[in-house]
């Protein structure tokens, strides 16, 4: 869950720092990762990633995930 956490961190650091579309798919392929940590990972071991029940959990982050990575590629790219 710290890999996963920083990760996530590592693409906001990218968003906000530099090409956005690169540090949002980072953040949506750190919950991805989330997912399968999720899932991979016995309860006792899920640590932060451990809210609700294990299918749950895993169907929430898997959704964030690819709605995310839809939406940073979708979005056009707007004039400066």
């Amino acid at each position: 869950s710290v890999c996963v956490l920083g990760a996530a961190l590592a693409g906001v650091g990218v968003a906000a720092t530099g090409p956005w579309r690169t540090g949002v798919s980072w953040l949506a392929f750190a919950l991805l990762a989330a997912a399968v940590a999720r899932l991979v990972l016995p309860d006792h071991d899920a640590g932060m990633l451990r809210v609700r029940n294990k299918a749950l959990d895993a169907t929430i982050l898997i959704a964030m995930g690819i709605a995310i990575l839809v939406l940073a590629g979708t979005i056009p790219d707007q004039p400066v």
